[in-house]
């Protein structure tokens, strides 16, 4: 379907609604293929919903992945995978909500994966940063009040090794180590007390969960 790409006009009618049925569908399903098609669609949904906002650059992540999520198709294609974005990385750590930017310096600019996971009861924001071609950092927020007195542990694991286990500083922690790609787990701990994990590999194509 490279019929599709950059056809600025098909683009326009499939938002205002003016495709056919059949063409409706192909889109659609264009738009679960080509990464530059879904980002200018994100865009232009972005332009529309607020007129006093300029272009973009490059398109927040979590706003791209909320419009496309309203495909329902796509929600179950992309619930355990996520590929790796080149953009400007979101922060966890003090901003929950990406909104739009138009200038960020290049020192933030790499390529990651943001995804969200609750572990139990506690919803938590996770960034892998990937680093040169096989390696990769973990940045983890949890929600939870800041005048919460609870402690939070991270333990993380490959296989049967353990490679660290930390204290969350204001429910978050950047470890800084780089690991190679391979399948992990994360476990989540409240006052000692294991409240869930997360089980995945990373891998050149992305995250899978498993």
């Amino acid at each position: 379907m490279k019929h599709f790409c950059n056809n600025d006009r098909m683009l326009a009618q499939y938002i205002s609604g003016t495709l056919s049925d059949d063409q409706n569908t192909q889109f659609e399903i264009h738009l679960t293929e080509c990464d530059a098609c879904r980002n200018a669609f994100a865009g232009a949904q972005l332009i529309l919903n607020d007129k006093t906002l300029n272009a973009y650059h490059p398109i927040p992540l979590e706003m791209a992945r909320d419009i496309v999520r309203e495909l329902s198709f796509l929600g179950q294609l992309t619930k355990k995978f996520n590929q790796w974005i080149e953009g400007i990385i979101p922060d966890p750590i003090g901003s929950l909500c990406v909104s739009p930017v138009k200038y960020r310096s290049a020192e933030q600019k790499g390529i990651f994966i943001h995804i969200e996971h609750i572990f139990d009861d506690l919803k938590s924001t996770i960034v892998f940063i990937r680093h040169d071609d096989q390696l990769f950092q973990i940045k983890l927020f949890i929600h939870v009040p800041q005048s919460c007195n609870d402690t939070f542990r991270l333990k993380l694991m490959r296989d049967e090794t353990l490679l660290k286990y930390e204290k969350l500083t204001d429910q978050s922690i950047h470890l800084k180590d780089a690991y190679s790609f391979g399948t992990y787990g994360i476990y989540m701990f409240k006052n000692g007390i294991q409240k869930g994990q997360l089980k995945f590999t990373l891998s050149t194509q992305g995250f899978m969960e498993q």
